[in-house]
């Protein structure tokens, strides 16, 4: 986060215009409704256009945009895809903001990220809910998996927003702007009830230390502590991970994919279909043609 901040330090005050541009770009997401994560991720991007060629992303041609692209392309396959995407994304939505949509439309299309999600067992989620010592991080936790939410959505559920007599809870700060109700279902709901005994704020899991409204830092701080007394592996492990698992447990549980697109608040079908490749729905056909031509296991007569 300091390198990032520091990126965006650079740029404005070696260009003090810049900060105006961003401005720009925050008032957009704050009439889109986006999150002030989505800014803090664009902003660092944004600034190092700015500080490898000198001069506003408006002042380059497309040409000089398409090789700067090139050479994160390149890096890319070392780095990873999300380098390219959250550049490409930024670009797009600065263009937008600054009033030169038609700028945006010539940066390349995002490829789809197939990226197979990491998934957590039935048995492996139960004990890292349970190893969390303190009620208000069991909840936490619970939350996390027991409605599928991001890190986000989380982060900003207050005690009005939750229903306990119809057992719901809207979660108003999604992705995508759109609110959703979401079933908390009977294990989530007592520890809920139990959580209300102690409230100190207004949000569900502010700190007793702060009072305020919990950061996504506090969160993985949580998720880590709990992985450490299970000695469950951590690496790689992010909120989004409770997400995963959540749609493929509904899944194998034998909730259709359309309820569960509507549980996870997604757009398109497409964007859940990925969890059909990790979901085990059918385990009697999930074996190895190996073990059947050696023998070790008996050929289907069905």
């Amino acid at each position: 986060m300091k390198a990032n901040d520091n990126l965006v330090l650079r740029a404005t005050k070696k260009y003090p215009e810049f900060q105006s541009r961003l401005n720009q770009v925050h008032q957009l997401l704050i009439i889109q409704d986006l999150s002030e994560n989505t800014f803090r991720n664009y902003t660092p991007q944004l600034s190092k256009v700015v500080i490898e060629f000198g001069c506003m992303p408006e002042e380059l041609s497309d040409n000089q945009l398409q090789s700067f692209l090139y050479r994160v392309s390149v890096n890319d396959r070392i780095q990873g895809w999300s380098t390219k995407k959250m550049l490409i994304c930024a670009l797009r939505f600065y263009f937008r903001a600054i009033g030169e949509p038609a700028r945006a439309l010539t940066l390349p299309k995002n490829r789809t990220d197939k990226r197979i999600p990491k998934v957590l067992s039935e048995r492996q989620m139960k004990k890292i809910i349970l190893a969390a010592p303190e009620l208000r991080h069991r909840v936490l936790l619970a939350t996390l998996y027991g409605l599928g939410i991001r890190a986000g959505e989380l982060l900003n559920i207050c005690w009005h927003d939750i229903n306990f007599d119809r057992s719901q809870v809207i979660i108003r700060k999604t992705k995508g702007g759109d609110q959703r109700i979401l079933p908390l279902g009977k294990a989530l709901l007592k520890g809920l009830v139990a959580l209300r005994e102690i409230a100190c704020s207004e949000y569900v899991f502010a700190s007793p230390k702060t009072r305020s409204k919990p950061s996504a830092k506090s969160i993985k701080w949580i998720i880590d502590k709990a992985f450490n007394e299970t000695g469950i592996n951590s690496k790689g492990i992010s909120a989004h991970v409770f997400r995963h698992t959540y749609a493929t447990h509904l899944l194998e549980m034998g909730l259709d994919i359309y309820s569960v697109k509507n549980l996870l608040g997604h757009v398109k079908i497409e964007t859940t279909l990925v969890y059909l490749h990790v979901a085990q729905l059918h385990p009697k056909a999930s074996f190895s043609p190996l073990d059947v031509i050696l023998g070790e296991r008996k050929r289907s007569t069905q």
